[in-house]
């Protein structure tokens, strides 16, 4: 995180939260219902929860203050991790 220009950095990481969160629900849908999941979707979506919890465990604090945002975070990672 940068010292100088924070705003701009975190409503940056909070935009890349979103469409990682948004691609992860989606997968995630996907995957909870009838519609199955070929060999190469199962891998993007390995993809994208590695993303998820790099991008947390080095900027979490940048949407720290959105509870929301944060709460939805964890529960999509423990989910996915859990798949």
């Amino acid at each position: 995180r940068p010292i100088d220009g924070t705003s701009e950095f975190d409503s940056a990481m909070g935009q890349i939260f979103q469409i990682l969160m948004n691609v992860s629900r989606d997968f995630l849908a996907k995957s909870s219902s009838s519609i199955a999941m070929d060999e190469s979707e199962f891998e993007f979506a390995e993809y994208i929860t590695e993303s998820m919890v790099f991008l947390g465990s080095s900027n979490l604090q940048s949407v720290a203050g959105d509870a929301g945002i944060v709460s939805s975070y964890l529960q999509q990672v423990v989910f996915c991790l859990d798949e």
